[in-house]
């Protein structure tokens, strides 16, 4: 959105993260990625860059170690409208103060990130870098990861550490293979819906 062609200065968004960091795409891959203890949504306003406009509001909240993208989604929902009917009425009377973004801890997540119809699991990464993969790209409604022809919904890092080749499968049966990793094998269960 170009602010400048608008009759007004009193254009906002609301950002599914806890801005300066994730500005852009796939908000609800990074933190669960990335295993970030929390989140947040914030409310902003919009100017000329991607995500880069002074900062109104942030509402954070906790996310678990067990959460997939799809629970991070929901928190968003769920947070931004507790922000925006607490922001609301002093949007439309124009009682709000902002802050100008830190450059410190920005990060940035253009479209071409993740190339959803060529998604696979890398093998070439620890256990639980693994694990984060498969949980941070888990949004049942549209998809999951696989392997081979099986959709994977969890990952259970074992004790063993990794004497093969990584993405090597060591052992299978109908409910999960044990594959190797780059430290430790990781037993992926196969979705069950």
């Amino acid at each position: 959105i170009d602010p400048n062609k608008l009759n007004t200065d009193k254009v906002y968004n609301i950002h599914f993260s806890q801005l300066p960091k994730y500005k852009g795409m796939y908000t609800s891959v990074w933190p669960i990625l990335y295993a970030d203890s929390h989140s947040g949504v914030t409310l902003h306003k919009i100017d000329e860059g991607i995500d880069t406009g002074d900062i109104i509001a942030q509402k954070v909240f906790e996310l678990s170690e067990k959460d997939r993208s799809q629970d991070c989604y929901r928190k968003y929902i769920d947070n931004s409208k507790v922000l925006l009917s607490e922001w609301f009425c002093k949007l439309v009377n124009n009682e709000v103060c902002s802050v100008e973004q830190s450059a410190i801890n920005a990060t940035y997540f253009s479209k071409k990130t993740i190339d959803y119809s060529n998604l696979s699991i890398d093998f070439n990464k620890t256990a639980w870098q693994v694990k984060r993969q498969v949980y941070a790209f888990s949004f049942r409604p549209y998809q999951l990861l696989s392997f081979g022809d099986k959709d994977i919904s969890d990952v259970i890092i074992k004790k063993e550490k990794s004497l093969c080749k990584p993405g090597t499968i060591i052992a299978e049966n109908e409910d999960f293979l044990t594959v190797s990793t780059i430290d430790y094998d990781v037993e992926l269960y196969f979705d069950g819906l």
